[in-house]
């Protein structure tokens, strides 16, 4: 006898009698496969290629989906549901057709050779231990889960087991894809970092062409850690681990990742990705970031990170910073994004690290910071400019003995033409020290952006009293003695609310709070005493600290109701869109908040509101304007009145010359003044035509005697327009 069976999501095939071997087509059944959507089912004879059922075999045949073939299934030890008594040892295959439950004190083996399938969409609900042993398998389909809920559960996998999924999240509720996860202190371990020496590893894959779950870890309570060590992993939208207040410790030692979306980490203590010398961890295909971390510290060691289709390494917002932690010894090379991206976020270190032939930027920040150091790193060949950010994202990078060169400036666009860029940089300001690394394009003058007088080479220029009192302060700070650092900052703020550096020192009070009693409030009742025109850099970085402290607090209506009006009230396209990326973060979080959990009992997915904030971030970082190769930065100086000026060369002796572009005819008047603000010289006072021009001083004032060495300031007047620059003599 056969049956053909349909329940209106899966036809059911089942064959209740014996095999007559004098009659093979008598009572035959079997189905086929055909690859290409359809499924075909025969009886009285047998497909080629296809496959026969025995006696009390059943095959379900869903609409979408894997096909699943059960074994004689009145074998009833093979075909299980319900709650685990007692401490049980499996050691041959076995079928869920229902939710599974092992309570709190008990363990369940899965032992070499066997395999836990999954019959329907089904739950195992771990409380205490489930133990796959070396050797042995669980297969997820059919959109199911296993999880380990609360303190006392225990979901590990020996050396030499394999996991594999099948279903992807179909961003609903009925299809969540089918997944591993952890809730409420479940303890997630894959191997034992002690003992993987020798070891074969454990085997993560996917048995179609769709990427299942994977792991979706809340790490929401005290201490908790779950390890990933000696993994081969593919197939899967990747590792999600979830905190509260910087809860949680995501370990991946040795293993291997390919073909994945994203490695995510969002306010746990630390994510740690560790290699050695002679093992690095490698992560390649990723369609998405390879590591992707919200206010999490990392900690990245020997690590190979290539060709995949965006950033590879990508940091946003503020994490605690410890010390000694941050990313040594890996190779970033030939991925679609950036090498290293940096938004709003600070580590402490960036040390040994070999960044090439990336599609974007070798290393970017935009409010980043590399916090104690970024040293021997070799930066190089990337499309686009091989280090760039604001100046105070250059900090740390003097006497840092990097390699930063780019022999071809015409390979990845526009922004290729530039080995370093500095996004905020304009004449007035200190000059940038770079000086301690080797930069081989040094000496080529069109290779810096926005001009080569930004950037100091030879660590001869003179510091401003502010830049010098910064970088007091930030002594203090990498000694770890916030008490004395704070004093040099706020006055610094007080007494130089006009400079970059009270901006950079409003971001190292931030920092110091985050490290130490994170008293928000506090902090935003101080920047609310600070007193800075609309306009100026200071108002602009008081707006955004005080959202990024709603952030941290997670009071994320607040934090939207102030970004709705920094957006409206902000011009700088660049400035609107991280406004923007910050509102979804936040509109992120509150969904995520607002899922029904009465429904957790079906252990519902949290990934569809990640991919749509990922997609998002994809979307509005592409706009940036130093992501497009179409459009040509502009290579001269700009002040904040939009005249374009710059002088070479500076510093200088004998002579200098100071250039400068007019939109239309106009007069011009070109003077030059020593610091006290009296005049030294008029170099032009004249009509000029529309167009570039220049004029040269040669260090002398109006009766023709030589000045002393020194820093003088030129101003250029046009009409209305005003705009200055600094420029150092030596003799």
């Amino acid at each position: 006898m056969t049956q053909c069976l349909s329940d209106g999501e899966a036809l059911y095939v089942f064959r209740n009698t014996e095999y007559d071997e004098e009659n093979p087509d008598f009572y035959n059944l079997s189905y086929k496969d055909f690859s290409d959507g359809f499924v075909g089912v025969k009886t009285h004879s047998t497909f080629e290629g296809g496959y026969r059922l025995s006696q009390y075999d059943l095959v379900e045949i869903p609409r979408h989906g894997e096909i699943v073939t059960y074994l004689n299934i009145f074998d009833e030890e093979v075909y299980t549901s319900g709650t685990i008594t007692e401490n049980t040892s499996w050691s041959e295959d076995h079928y869920l057709i229902g939710d599974l439950i092992i309570p709190a004190g008990i363990t369940l083996e899965i032992e070499d050779g066997a395999c836990l399938y999954f019959a329907g969409r089904h739950n195992v609900k771990v409380y205490g231990e489930l133990s796959f042993n070396e050797g042995s398998e669980l297969q997820l389909s059919h959109h199911s889960s296993v999880a380990a809920l609360g303190s006392d559960a225990l979901l590990f996998f020996d050396w030499d087991t394999s996991i594999s999924g099948y279903e992807e999240n179909l961003r609903s509720v009925e299809f969540p894809g089918d997944r591993i996860m952890s809730r409420d202190g479940g303890e997630i371990r894959l191997g034992d970092i002690v003992y993987y020496v020798d070891q074969p590893p454990i085997v993560v894959y996917s048995r179609s062409d769709k990427k299942w779950n994977g792991f979706e870890i809340e790490a929401n309570t005290g201490e908790y850690t779950c390890e990933f060590a000696n993994c081969d992993v593919s197939g899967i939208a990747g590792i999600t681990m979830a905190g509260g207040n910087n809860n949680g410790y995501l370990n991946i030692y040795y293993s291997s990742f390919d073909d994945c979306n994203s490695i995510y980490a969002r306010d746990i203590e630390l994510l740690t990705i560790a290699g050695n010398d002679g093992n690095h961890c490698e992560f390649t295909n990723f369609s998405s970031y390879p590591v992707f971390a919200h206010s999490s510290d990392i900690d990245i060691q020997y690590s190979d990170f290539y060709e995949n289709d965006n950033d590879a390494i990508h940091l946003v917002y503020q994490p605690i910073g410890d010390e000694d932690i941050g990313i040594f010894n890996c190779n970033i090379y030939d991925n679609g994004g950036n090498g290293i991206y940096l938004y709003s976020s600070y580590v402490y270190d960036c040390v040994d690290n070999y960044i090439y032939d990336n599609d974007k930027h070798g290393v970017y920040g935009w409010d980043g910071h590399f916090w104690h150091s970024f040293s021997d790193n070799i930066v190089e060949n990337n499309l686009q400019s091989e280090f760039i950010g604001k100046s105070d994202f250059f900090t740390h990078v003097v006497n840092g003995d990097n390699t930063f060169n780019d022999p071809d400036p015409n390979n990845g666009g526009n922004w290729d033409q530039y080995v370093l860029a500095s996004l905020d940089w304009e004449i007035g300001d200190d000059q940038i020290p770079v000086y301690g690394n080797t930069i081989s394009q040094q000496n080529d003058h069109t290779r810096f952006y926005p001009c080569w007088e930004a950037f100091d080479f030879t660590s001869e220029a003179e510091k401003s009293e502010e830049s010098q009192q910064l970088d007091l302060a930030l002594g203090y700070i990498q000694d770890l003695e916030f008490d004395s650092a704070n004093p040099v900052l706020t006055d610094l703020i007080e007494n130089y609310s006009e400079s970059k550096e009270a901006v950079y020192a409003l971001k190292a009070l931030y920092y110091i709070e985050n490290q130490t009693e994170g008293n928000f409030s506090e902090l935003r009742d101080y920047i609310a005493t600070i007193q800075a025109d609309s306009l100026s850099y200071l108002a602009s970085a008081k707006e955004n600290i005080v959202i990024k402290t709603y952030l941290k607090e997670k009071n994320y209506l607040t934090a939207i109701a102030d970004l709705e009006e920094r957006i409206a009230n902000l011009t700088v396209e660049d400035e609107i869109l991280y406004a923007q990326l910050d509102e979804a973060y936040c509109e992120m979080m509150i969904t995520l908040a607002e899922e029904d959990r009465s429904s957790w009992d079906e252990l519902p997915s949290k990934l569809s509101p990640l991919q749509d904030y990922f997609a998002i971030v994809a979307d509005l970082e592409s706009q940036h304007s130093t992501f497009e190769s179409e459009e040509q930065p502009d290579s001269e100086c700009v002040n904040s009145t939009g005249l374009v000026h710059f002088c070479y060369p500076n510093p200088f002796n004998p002579t200098t010359t100071i250039y400068y572009k007019l939109t239309e005819a106009a007069k011009v008047n070109v003077v030059v003044y020593n610091i006290k603000g009296q005049l030294v010289k008029t170099l032009e006072n004249s009509i000029l035509p529309e167009g570039s021009h220049s004029c040269i001083w040669d260090g002398s004032d109006e009766t023709g005697k030589q000045v002393s060495s020194g820093v003088f300031l030129y101003k250029i007047s046009i009409k209305n327009q005003t705009a200055t620059g600094k420029v150092l003599m030596l003799k």
